[in-house]
């Protein structure tokens, strides 16, 4: 039988909640933030928009279907901290590679359930957004509250989702993002255009100066802004 090991979550407020751990052990920081979905774990964790935030999940039992290979948004989670009602042990799914406890401890998330999510939703609905920590390796919250708030330089230093390396075109020539407006500017159809007015305005801008003279720089910035 595994031995559950206590973990912490403070918010900024100084409002506390003990709870166990479960994922990886550690510290994490961040903006701590709520989604009422019934499944989508996996989805949720590996949402870029979700980097340096503190997940709350509402539903009560999560992970009880696993994670896979297929069922991510970007190349690796984003979330710093993952928070549950309760995390399931058994894991039934045809698809599932790996729990949700293992996912986590691989991806080095700290998280935390057999906490009142419902109380927490609702103090952050009443008072606000605010940050909010997770430690495994520390019950005094009194401590944490004041790392929360003044004992690191920069508590939300995070992993943030852009590329490390620079995309760059196969073979000399235009660059991907030049090459990839100019099909842009060819292949978009007559319905999509009636969909996006400005990028139909844009496309007959192109037409009468792209012969001219080299503005693929300008059209590059401001046409691919309105059609993504």
């Amino acid at each position: 039988m595994d031995v559950l090991k206590k973990a912490l979550l403070v918010l900024e407020d100084g409002r506390t909640f003990n709870g166990t751990s479960f994922g990886a052990e550690g510290e994490s920081f961040g903006e701590i933030v709520f989604n009422t979905s019934m499944s989508g774990y996996q989805e949720i964790l590996t949402d870029p928009s979700y980097a340096g935030q503190i997940v709350c999940m509402t539903y009560p039992l999560i992970g009880n279907y696993g994670t896979n290979a297929e069922d991510v948004e970007s190349r690796r989670p984003w979330a710093e901290g993952f928070v549950v009602r309760e995390a399931s042990r058994i894991v039934s799914n045809f698809r599932s590679t790996r729990s949700l406890q293992d996912y986590l401890i691989d991806n080095g998330i700290v998280g935390i359930e057999h906490i009142d999510t419902r109380a927490l939703v609702r103090h952050i609905r009443d008072k606000g957004a605010m940050r909010a920590a997770i430690s495994t390796v520390s019950t005094d919250s009194d401590a944490l509250l004041q790392k929360l708030n003044y004992g690191i330089d920069d508590p939300f230093h995070v992993r943030l989702p852009w590329r490390s390396q620079p995309v760059r075109s196969p073979r000399p020539g235009p660059t991907l993002a030049r090459a990839w407006c100019v099909r842009k500017l060819r292949r978009t159809s007559a319905q999509a255009l009636s969909r996006y007015p400005v990028a139909k305005m844009r496309q007959m801008m192109a037409r009468q100066t792209i012969k001219k003279t080299n503005v693929m720089p300008k059209l590059t910035a401001t046409f691919t802004s309105e059609i993504s």
